[in-house]
């Protein structure tokens, strides 16, 4: 009976010892799961963060495509803010990030910088090729200008 209520003794403590252990382990889960929650949370609102901001300086460089920007001071002002837009964009030293999230804010950087390169180009072409029809516009006017007056004298 000594032996049996010994075994029961021994019995109940590793019955406490695996509850407290069970418990603790729950305990860690918890925190593991709130811990990756408070993660996935943190890399949605990173993302959504880049999407809007993308979104944003795409339709802007969509829209310079669009206006009239043959004034150079005009030009330089609409790329810097594009510029400035896409800097939003650039991973801060203080952010917390995993090194995917990074790669790709790197790379949707690059990208955009090479769409804005482009579009700095093509307005700049515009404008040459517009400048350049103004002046052989003028030019075709001053030959017809003076055909016709050679015309007229040889009358």
């Amino acid at each position: 009976m000594k032996r049996l209520s010994k075994e029961l003794e021994n019995t109940e403590k590793r019955i406490q010892i695996l509850k407290d252990a069970d418990k603790h382990l729950k305990d860690e889960l918890k925190e593991m799961k709130f811990s990756c929650d408070n993660e996935i949370r943190k890399y949605d609102m990173t993302i959504k963060d880049i999407i809007e901001i993308t979104s944003e300086t795409i339709n802007q460089m969509k829209n310079s495509l669009e206006l009239d920007l043959s004034d150079d001071c005009l030009k330089d002002n609409l790329i810097n803010s594009i510029k400035e837009q896409i800097n939003k964009i650039k991973p801060n030293s203080n952010e917390e990030l995993s090194k995917w999230i990074i790669e790709l804010k790197s790379y949707i950087l690059k990208t955009l910088f090479t769409f804005l390169e482009i579009i700095y180009k093509h307005i700049t072409l515009e404008n040459n090729m517009s400048c350049q029809k103004r002046k052989w516009q003028q030019t075709l006017d001053q030959l017809v200008l003076s055909h016709e007056e050679e015309m007229n004298i040889s009358k």
